[in-house]
């Protein structure tokens, strides 16, 4: 009797240790795997922004001001897929903004090809409840309304969601503000 008794208690025991091992990790690991997904978005843009170009399509603005905040709507050759060169990539579309869901409140990276078939990437920049973008002028940054064009030089900046904190900006020198 005595030792089912302290069978019994040595399997709880191990229980409750193993209970709050996996409560410990789902607490650690969701926060770090969105993190981890917000700084590759981040990177992901970064190259995009660098390999950015006019198309001549005046519907792409390549930024505007949302109530929420910018929008970033720009093609580019700076996603690679299968191992070709950033720069000499196929055409894609990359849009950055507020995501669908309104309530959500983190800012969504859509990349969808344009000169071969695949699926979109997408990806979510948690934490980011907006992006501001602004343009390297003569007298220094300009946040405008709206930049029709790609500017030479672009910075983005993520505003973090309360309590988060905030992703180091990106700054790009885009394929624009190459060597001509």
């Amino acid at each position: 009797m005595v030792a089912l008794v302290l069978t019994g208690m040595i399997a709880l025991t191990a229980y409750g240790a193993l209970q709050a091992g996996a409560s410990t990790r789902a607490r650690v690991d969701g926060p770090l795997r969105a993190r981890e997904s917000a700084l590759l978005a981040r990177e992901l843009l970064a190259d995009a922004l660098r390999h950015a170009g006019d198309v001549g399509d005046t519907t792409i603005v390549f930024a505007r001001a949302d109530g929420a905040g910018d929008v970033l709507d720009f093609v580019t050759r700076g996603i690679a897929t299968t191992g070709e060169m950033l720069g000499a990539a196929p055409r894609w579309r990359v849009q950055v903004g507020p995501g669908a869901r309104a309530d959500s409140g983190d800012v969504v990276l859509v990349a969808a090809p344009l000169d071969a078939s695949g699926p979109a990437l997408r990806g979510v920049l948690t934490g980011v409840r907006a992006v501001r973008v602004a343009a390297l002028a003569v007298d220094g940054w300009r946040s405008a309304p709206e930049i029709d064009r790609v500017p030479e030089v672009v910075r983005v900046d993520f505003v973090a969601s309360p309590g988060r904190e905030p992703l180091p900006p990106v700054v790009a020198r885009t394929a624009e503000g190459g060597l001509r």
